[in-house]
């Protein structure tokens, strides 16, 4: 991983050190066509807590399975008045992006990114009367994240515009260290843990943009959905009978409340090279810098 962040950032400063003699204030290249594309890096990372909406609960003894517990609406109610799910996640993203409509004469910009990296993710279910961790699961920068944001800007004179950013976000894998206080370990039998899961984040931001030279300040605020799946599964083997049993849970949690406030910086620190931050709060927490090069 050390070997691919070096690379990135030697080419980010090869970049910068070709832009240093482009001075001119104008969106164009150096051939004087104007910007269509950029690429970058970019860093995210967010913090929410969730509310259950499902869960399943399925065993199995050799090669028979027992009857399923699926639990109803108010038995979720009640593990949610003193249960908390919580969800953090670190995105390094590569980012490609070209203007899909940009011209001098006209007021619409449409504009579209591709995000793709890896994420590193800790989930934890913790009991809100006694403040103890029953299930802590994580994992290292290993897990594939994709993403596409869209960004329709409506330019209303030389310093003020608006801003509709939709964009979604998702990742999956498997969350290899698992600490659980719930289901111990047993003495006479050796296991195995599995826990899979799914996330969707998806996002609209409404923003008022304001430019004053290099700068870019925008200001509105947000729509959020989380979508995050959860298959755990237990296998035991018996160490003196040989039987095998399996109890597997599955579980489906949603973001909380879904509006919050977005406030975005970006800064034309050279003119083919964007610094841009984003940070959204609310019941939730997200920040995401990025530095892009322009041409």
């Amino acid at each position: 991983m050390r070997k691919y962040l070096t690379l990135i950032f030697c080419v980010l400063i090869t970049w910068i050190t070709q832009a240093q003699s482009t001075t001119d204030p104008s969106k164009v290249t150096t051939s004087g066509k104007p910007e269509k594309f950029h690429i970058g890096l970019a860093y995210s990372y967010v913090n929410t807590d969730l509310t259950l909406t499902y869960m399943n609960l399925q065993s199995r003894i050799a090669d028979t399975d027992l009857e399923e517990n699926t639990l109803t609406g108010d038995e979720i109610d009640d593990l949610n008045s003193f249960m908390k799910w919580n969800e953090k996640t670190q995105n390094l993203y590569i980012v490609f992006g070209m203007f899909l409509l940009k011209k001098p004469d006209h007021r619409w910009q449409i504009q579209a990114n591709i995000f793709a990296g890896l994420s590193k993710l800790r989930y934890e279910i913790q009991d809100t009367r006694s403040d103890t961790a029953h299930l802590v699961s994580f994992s290292s920068f290993q897990k594939p994240s994709l993403g596409l944001q869209i960004g329709v800007k409506y330019v209303v004179n030389q310093n003020w515009a608006v801003v509709l950013e939709p964009w979604i976000a998702y990742s999956w894998g498997k969350l290899t260290s698992i600490n659980d206080d719930l289901n111990t370990e047993l003495d006479f039998a050796t296991e195995s843990r599995e826990h899979d899961f799914q996330c969707i984040y998806s996002r609209i931001n409404i923003m008022a943009a304001y430019t004053l030279k290099r700068f870019s300040f925008s200001l509105g605020p947000g729509l959020y959905y989380i979508y995050f799946t959860n298959r755990y599964r237990i296998t035991r083997e018996n160490t003196q009978t040989g039987f095998t049993t399996r109890d597997e849970i599955r579980s489906r949690l949603r973001s909380k409340f879904p509006l919050d406030g977005v406030a975005s910086v970006a800064w034309r620190i050279i003119d083919p090279l964007t610094f841009r931050i984003e940070c959204a709060v609310g019941s939730d927490f997200l920040i995401q810098p990025g530095l892009y090069f322009n041409f």
